[in-house]
């Protein structure tokens, strides 16, 4: 198997790096406001920042260097790779690795439910993903968000299978390895997404301990668990913060409206501000602390992101956001907004959204990302389906978990074309999970019909 998913590996690689540049070189500068094969925006704005570094480290020596020049880690990794070979091609020489990296390990992670053959063409939808191959061939955060999600995902399964008598202890091991290394690239590039899921794995794993607890597993094999979930969940928490996010995530607790008539205005991100102000808001006495802060820190990131609507003439991107409208100021009414970001952040783009290019103008987006969402729908049945004929609860850690993720940036992100990247890696395993799941289920219904044909 290690040599199939080895030549996988470099199969992926070649095609990824084959394509960016054929990207690069060829369609971007189709596209308006690029240069020199960098798209307009958070691209040219990561490449400005990592060549600052280069420039000082350059001047000053090695001190000048910044891992997160204005609190973005990119640039701080790509001033590094500048420094081995100055040239945008050492970008996207690691995103192809990365890119693969994540291919392979889906791969394996999904071989612990499916066959081999199975498993390599559900993982076919990342390898090949049109759209995150174009954001692959720039500067960006997903290529190494999307490579750790993946790593931490497959580690942790592995983990929580740890604590049973029959896996060794050096299994263990190698699966926190893996995770932690996940966490790690994750952590450089957006610290936050390990603050969501430190109560994630907390739960899963005191639940995993509680059970195993009263089913009389081996004392010993109990402590090495909890002392490798402990380290997992100790990191997790220390690879929290660092970036830019951080000042959205802790910066509310007091938040005051200078004007105090902000609701009145035509701006929707400032009227939505208005609601989170300190005289406003009203936490929920019954909540601790923390989730008080933490449901309006959510809150006031769905208005500042409303901000992007401002002169905004786009109208593919004006159409991809939600609920403008709507602008909780207690506790209370956050917690009500859940389920409904939830569904968002699982199923959106709904099928209303899918044919924007039959009725707007044409999108890039939304040539392709109305596929992959029927793909996702297909692929969720024939999920819920495959488990109520298998009956396996191991899979419902990995999809459990992406199902949380992705529910927490729906509620955060009103804007479709963010939450696409956002919750690409936990959408992207759901996909191939629901695609093997579909295979499978094939494989069964083509097996009973030619047994009963015989």
């Amino acid at each position: 198997m290690k040599r199939i998913v080895a030549k996988l590996f470099f199969c992926v690689f070649a095609y990824a790096f084959s394509a960016m540049y054929f990207i690069r070189e060829y369609l971007v500068a189709l596209m308006p406001l690029s240069t020199n094969g960098n798209i307009g925006g958070d691209p040219q704005y990561y490449l400005v920042l990592a060549q600052k570094i280069l420039t000082a480290i350059n001047t000053n020596g090695f001190n000048a260097y910044e891992l997160r020049p204005e609190g973005q880690g990119i640039s701080g990794v790509a001033a590094l790779l500048f420094l081995i070979y100055d040239n945008i091609y050492s970008i996207v020489l690691v995103n192809a690795l990365l890119h693969a990296t994540s291919v392979a390990v889906i791969v394996l992670l999904l071989r612990m439910w499916f066959t081999l053959h199975t498993s390599i063409i559900a993982s076919l939808p990342l390898a090949i993903s049109p759209y995150m191959i174009v954001w692959f061939s720039q500067i960006n955060k997903e290529s190494f968000v999307i490579t750790g999600g993946v790593l931490f995902v497959y580690g942790f399964v592995k983990l929580y299978e740890s604590a049973k008598d029959d896996i060794s202890g050096k299994s263990g091991l190698q699966s926190l390895v893996m995770a932690v290394s996940g966490l790690f690239l994750i952590f450089l590039m957006r610290p936050y997404v390990n603050q969501i899921l430190l109560p994630i794995i907390s739960i899963v794993f005191l639940i995993r301990s509680v059970y195993c607890a009263s089913t009389g597993l081996k004392p010993w094999i109990l402590i090495r668990f909890l002392s490798y979930a402990s380290v997992l969940i100790v990191t997790c928490s220390a690879l929290g913060t660092g970036a830019v996010s951080d000042s959205t995530l802790n910066g509310f607790d007091n938040y005051a409206d200078a004007s105090m008539q902000s609701h009145k205005s035509e701006k929707i991100y400032v009227q939505c501000l208005s609601f989170i102000d300190a005289s406003v808001w009203h936490d929920a006495e019954f909540m601790p602390s923390i989730v008080n802060k933490k449901i309006k820190a959510l809150m006031a990131n769905r208005c500042l992101i409303f901000s992007t609507l401002e002169g905004q003439r786009n109208l593919a991107t004006i159409y991809s956001f939600t609920d403008t409208n709507i602008f909780p100021k207690t506790t209370i009414e956050g917690l009500e907004y859940i389920p409904r970001g939830a569904l968002i952040g699982v199923f959106s783009p709904w099928p209303d959204h899918w044919f924007y290019n039959f009725k707007n103008e044409i999108s890039l987006f939304y040539t392709i990302v109305p596929f992959e969402a029927l793909f996702f729908y297909m692929g969720m049945i024939a999920l819920i389906l495959w488990g109520g004929r298998k009956r396996d609860a191991l899979i419902i850690i990995p999809v459990g978990l992406s199902v949380s993720m992705m529910a927490v940036y729906g509620v955060a992100v009103p804007y479709l074309g963010a939450l696409y990247r956002y919750r690409y890696t936990w959408w992207m395993l759901i996909l191939c999970f629901g695609f093997a799941a579909l295979i499978d289920l094939y494989k069964s219904w083509h097996s009973h019909h030619a047994y009963q044909g015989k």
